[in-house]
C-alpha cells in the first residue's frame, strides 16, 4: 500500500467524543459507522463484484481481474450496476406513496439504498454520532442475544472522509468519484433524518474507496475511527440522549417496531 489511511484508536467513547467536540473544521467531513473495521468501503454492488469475481484484497488488486473481464465482457460492470434498478422500477409499481414514473434514476436508487437495494452508492452521514449509531446497530438490533468475547471484542469503526478534498480529487480525475447530497426524495423521510450523503465510484476497475485513495496517494481526505466494543453502553446511553435511535432514524413501522424490541430488552446483555 502506497500511503496508508491514517488510523486514531480511542481507548472509550468518552475519547471519541472529545475528538468530535474538539473538531473546528469550517467544512464538515462526513462520516460512516461499520461494525467491522476490515469491512470495505465499497458498496453492495461492488461488495458483490467483488466476491463473483474472486478479488482480494483493496485496489489495485490482483492480475486476476484482467482475465475475469476477458471472461466477463466489457459489459459486465454496467450491467452488475444498471439490473437491480431495473428490476426495482417494476417491482416498485402498485406501491402507496410511490410514484415512479416522477422519480429520477438517482431518487429511485437513494430509496432503494434505505430498503435494501442492491445500488453503486455507499451510504454516509453528516453526524459523527448517527455513524457511530450505525457502528454500534448489531448490538441494538440483538438485544436478546448472548454475547460472546468475540462480539464485545475489538473495535467498530467510524470513517471520517472530507468532502471539499475529494471533490477537488474528483475533478482532477475525470470525476470517477462522486459525492451525492441534497437529494429531495419525496415520501422517505430516512434520507433526511440520517443526514445522508452518498458517494459513488464510477468506473469498471475500482470497486473500493479505501485501496483507491491510498494508491493515488490522497489518503489524507479519509480516516478510520476506532471506537471499542465494550463502550456499547455509554455509547448507546448517550445516543439515546441525543435522540438518535430506531424510532427516530427510520420514522416509520419499521424504525417503530425496532425500538419496541430495544425498549423490551435494553441493558439485558451489555456489559458494566
Amino acid at each position: 500500500m502506497k500511503n496508508p489511511t491514517e488510523i486514531i484508536t480511542f481507548s472509550s467513547w468518552s475519547e471519541f467524543r472529545e475528538y468530535i467536540i474538539s473538531d473546528r473544521r469550517i467544512n464538515w467531513p462526513i462520516y460512516r459507522g461499520q461494525f467491522d473495521p476490515d469491512w470495505k468501503l465499497a458498496s453492495h454492488v461492488e461488495r458483490q463484484m467483488l466476491i463473483g469475481m474472486g478479488l482480494q484484497g483493496i485496489y489495485p488488486y490482483e492480475t486476476k481481474l484482467k482475465d475475469v473481464k476477458k471472461t466477463r465482457g466489457k459489459k459486465a460492470y454496467e450491467q452488475m450496476k444498471t439490473f437491480p434498478l431495473k428490476s426495482f422500477k417494476h417491482q416498485i409499481r402498485g406501491i402507496d406513496g410511490i410514484k415512479v414514473n416522477e422519480l429520477n434514476d438517482q431518487q429511485l436508487l437513494i430509496i432503494g439504498r434505505h430498503y435494501g437495494l442492491l445500488t453503486p452508492f455507499l451510504d454516509w452521514t453528516l453526524s459523527p454520532y448517527v455513524a457511530a449509531w450505525f457502528a454500534f446497530q448489531p448490538f441494538i438490533d440483538s438485544q436478546w442475544l448472548t454475547p460472546t468475547p468475540k462480539l464485545i471484542s475489538g473495535y467498530v469503526a467510524v470513517w471520517e472522509l472530507e468532502i471539499q478534498n475529494i471533490r477537488e480529487i474528483a475533478d482532477g480525475m475525470g470525476n470517477y468519484i462522486k459525492i451525492i447530497e441534497d437529494v429531495e426524495v419525496p415520501n422517505i423521510s430516512r434520507n433526511r433524518l440520517q443526514r445522508s450523503f452518498y458517494s459513488e465510484i464510477s468506473h469498471p476497475d475500482i470497486f473500493e474507496l479505501e485501496g483507491f485513495l491510498n494508491y493515488i496517494n490522497k489518503s489524507h481526505v479519509l480516516k478510520k475511527l476506532l471506537i471499542p466494543r465494550k463502550s456499547i453502553n455509554p455509547a448507546i446511553f448517550d445516543l439515546e440522549k441525543m435522540n438518535i435511535n430506531n424510532r427516530t432514524l427510520y420514522n416509520d413501522l419499521e424504525g417503530a417496531a425496532r425500538q419496541a424490541n430495544y425498549q423490551s430488552f435494553a441493558g439485558t446483555i451489555y456489559l458494566p
